[in-house]
């Protein structure tokens, strides 16, 4: 048995919690990141949408001016109280194009509309709502004409006087992929227009994503209640920004801003992979530390635990532990095993005659003739003073007399310590674990001390034990 496994599980043990640890704090970091990352593009689509609503604002102030120089036009206000309608759309039509109008609107008092040009072609919508022009006379200028317009206008709406209210003109200006690409590149961000309709269901009017993208935002908008959402499509992440307009009746609008996370992420993935080479030098140095402060520091104190400190064999603790693993062996395939028992004859005296030193070189010499006898898979252990006890796994009666036969003539050789010869004798005690005899590795260590008892008392080299009781056969007499 290696008593070294120990050592290698705690290496083993520390380099994984210390992998865990340092692993646990690099996913940490990228979480963290990401939050940072999500929350400066949140700050990013707040400020983006304040210029957004700006850029708005001024556009309407420009164009309101203009439409209101042009409702104060005397020759358009003469053609309107003359009732010439085709002169009328005429002249609305020519001023339409000068100023870049998608359509033109004239209403009577009521907001009723009288007549509807298209200056930039196209066909023109469908079921004006008269309630849409009254809200973009009293400012609400963002805004759908009807509710199967898939159309989003601003709308500038002034009166025309002669000099009472006549008629309110009204010009709109799509609010189309192009003005949104242009509020866009202003803040680099992504902008989508999407209404929804009185049965609840969002419809993108206008975006400068891919359509796939519209049609997932459009879904994602009846989850989220927060202004502040991502949204994974077509492979990419996206911090979107939810930004309600004007309200058309029961209809929605809303403007949502989006940037890209990968994008975001970008430089924080520069650091992440530094970190990540970094994470990877330092587990290996921390392998290597644990590995050589385990071995000067653990090592030293297994070998102490494990490890008779004069002969270098295995103490009790590891016999134990040894024994333990062979009979739940046994117990699992059958494997049986084998204990030798043994008692040095005459070593007191020679210990007492000349010296423990001569006495500890006795026992050093008796050790490694142990060793050289029997099988590198046997476990030799010192129970303590002159007590051996081998452990032979797997072991046949033929192999088990052979190497009782072999360690008797290897210790019973004379040993030249310090300039003497001494020859000791050896007695031997055996007891087998099979299938007829299962008994616990403590019962199976008493049994093979009786059978050494018995070998002393007998006077013979070796006795193997036969049964449960003290009934022992003599195998072979060397005296």
């Amino acid at each position: 048995m290696d008593y070294r496994s120990f050592e290698w599980r705690i290496i083993v043990s520390l380099i994984l919690l210390l992998m865990l640890i340092q692993v646990g704090g690099y996913f940490v970091v990228l979480q963290f990141n990401r939050t940072i990352a999500a929350a400066t593009l949140v700050d990013e689509l707040g400020t983006g949408s304040q210029v957004v609503n700006r850029l708005l604002a001024m556009r309407h102030e420009r164009l309101q001016q203009a439409v209101q120089v042009l409702a104060g036009d005397f020759g358009l206000r003469e053609t309107l109280a003359s009732g010439d309608l085709p002169t009328i759309r005429s002249m609305l039509d020519n001023h339409g194009k000068r100023i870049d109008a998608s359509l033109v609107i004239l209403s009577d008092t009521s907001h009723q509309p009288i007549t509807l040009l298209m200056p930039e072609g196209g066909a023109p919508p469908v079921g004006v709502d008269p309630h849409v022009l009254k809200l973009a006379s009293t400012g609400a200028h963002i805004a759908a004409l009807g509710r199967d317009s898939g159309q989003i206008y601003q709308l500038i709406s002034t009166p025309v006087m002669s000099p009472k209210l006549t008629s309110w003109l009204t010009m709109g200006f799509a609010m189309d992929t192009v003005l949104l690409s242009d509020l866009g590149d202003l803040n680099d961000i992504e902008i989508s227009l999407l209404a929804r309709s009185e049965t609840g269901v969002w419809e993108g009017r206008a975006s400068t994503l891919p359509e796939s993208v519209t049609e997932q935002i459009a879904i994602n908008l009846m989850r989220h209640t927060e202004p502040a959402w991502q949204l994974s499509a077509t492979g990419e992440r996206y911090q979107m920004l939810s930004v309600p307009l004007h309200a058309e009746g029961e209809a929605e609008l809303v403007m949502v801003l989006g940037l890209s996370l990968e994008r975001a992420l970008a430089p924080y993935q520069k650091m992440e992979r530094v970190i990540l080479m970094m994470l990877v030098m330092g587990l290996l140095l921390s392998a290597v530390a644990v590995y050589f402060i385990t071995r000067n520091m653990i090592a030293p104190l297994n070998r102490m635990a494990h490890l008779d400190s004069l002969t270098g064999l295995a103490n009790r603790r590891l016999l134990g532990m040894a024994m333990r693993r062979a009979e739940a062996e046994r117990a699992r395939v059958g494997t049986s095993y084998t204990l030798f028992m043994l008692d040095l004859d005459k070593f007191k005296a020679l210990n007492d005659t000349y010296g423990h030193a001569a006495g500890d070189q006795i026992l050093k010499t008796v050790a490694d003739r142990l060793r050289r006898s029997l099988r590198g898979t046997d476990i030799v252990a010192r129970q303590g003073g002159d007590e051996f006890v081998a452990l032979l796994p797997d072991a046949s009666k033929d192999i088990v007399e052979r190497l009782a036969e072999k360690v008797v003539s290897a210790l019973t050789q004379p040993m030249e310590i310090a300039g003497n010869s001494f020859t000791i004798g050896v007695s031997l005690g055996i007891a087998v674990a099979d299938a007829t005899n299962t008994l616990a590795p403590d019962q199976l260590l008493h049994l093979a001390d009786r059978a050494l008892y018995q070998a002393k008392s007998r006077e013979v080299s070796y006795v193997l034990a036969s049964t449960l009781e003290v009934d022992f056969v003599e195998l072979k007499s060397a005296r």
